[in-house]
């Protein structure tokens, strides 16, 4: 699963590594692999300007890629919001926690 990671970002790769093992999450096993840091949906949406970031209140997954689930068994903690690094030039994703926890389980859970 890291390799996909590897050959996306190639020589850029280990410096995003470094940055979300130090900041964020990092998770990496046979069933998924995914960076991610808790940050401001706002602000990562574009409604808010550097200034005010003062709050986390999402998940800003960099990259993600094989089984969901890992994602909320490995967060330390639960946000709102998951906002999705997109491919290409396209805004990022945001879905509520709430939502994707829905799908993936296939009912409603308790964050």
């Amino acid at each position: 699963m890291i390799q996909r990671a590897r050959d996306r970002y190639g020589k850029h790769f280990e410096g995003h590594l470094e940055y979300y093992y130090r900041y964020g999450v990092v998770y990496s096993g046979y069933d998924a692999f995914f960076m991610a840091v808790g940050h401001d949906k706002d602000f990562l949406l574009g409604n808010k300007n550097e200034k005010d970031i003062d709050k986390q209140d999402c998940w800003y997954v960099h990259y993600h890629t094989g089984d969901m689930k890992r994602l909320f068994e490995a967060a330390p903690k639960m946000y709102e919001w998951v906002v999705f690094e997109s491919k290409g030039h396209e805004d990022p994703k945001c879905y509520s926690t709430e939502r994707i926890r829905r799908l993936i389980y296939g009912r409603k859970e308790k964050i």
